[in-house]
């Protein structure tokens, strides 16, 4: 992929300098790297930020909570998983709920660690309601989405929230059906 990418800068370039656009080319060279430098500094920001108040709800004890109240829905959505297990899925959904990403790789690894652990030999139903509930992104505050809209400086930038939200619902429906079909116990 380094490759590919090498070339296409090369082409890129020589194309810019082959039609005299060596003034917009060089702008870009400069103008580029300050705007990639800016947007990290930002997300970083952000992800602090949230990381931040995800460690304060969890040192007041709200985390343990609100865990607490998602319990019966996870004790049905991952029959037999041992209560470790069952911590990180809950600190997983929990972190992609309010859009903090960084914490919710971390805890769905660790999740989806102890699951193979149990079954090494195939894959789960809770492996894969795992993974669904990963993949289809449900999120009632994407943080970093609303940060990039930020950085570009739009007027709105959380007018798309109810949207996600309900196609996230809508594929997350139909991959827990997909599943149970597929798992008929």
């Amino acid at each position: 992929m380094n490759k590919i990418w090498s070339v296409c800068i090369v082409i890129c370039i020589c194309y810019g300098l082959l039609t005299h656009q060596e003034n917009t080319l060089f702008a870009l060279l400069f103008e580029v790297p300050n705007d990639a430098l800016n947007m990290a500094l930002k997300l970083t920001l952000n992800a602090c930020f949230f990381n931040g108040i995800l460690n304060m709800a969890n040192g007041c004890g709200l985390l343990d909570k609100v865990s607490h109240l998602i319990q019966p829905i996870l004790k049905h959505l991952f029959k037999g998983v041992n209560q470790e297990t069952m911590g990180y899925i809950s600190v997983h959904l929990l972190s992609n709920l309010f859009g903090l990403g960084s914490v919710a790789t971390i805890s769905g690894l660790k999740a989806m660690r102890l699951l193979k652990e149990a079954t090494p030999d195939r894959l789960s139903k809770a492996m894969m309601t795992l993974f669904i509930l990963n993949t289809t992104g449900l999120s009632f505050f994407p943080s970093t989405v609303v940060a990039l809209r930020q950085t570009y400086d739009t007027t709105h930038s959380a007018d798309f929230i109810p949207y996600t939200i309900m196609i996230s619902l809508l594929a997350l429906s139909v991959g827990l059906l997909i599943i149970n079909y597929k798992y008929r116990e």
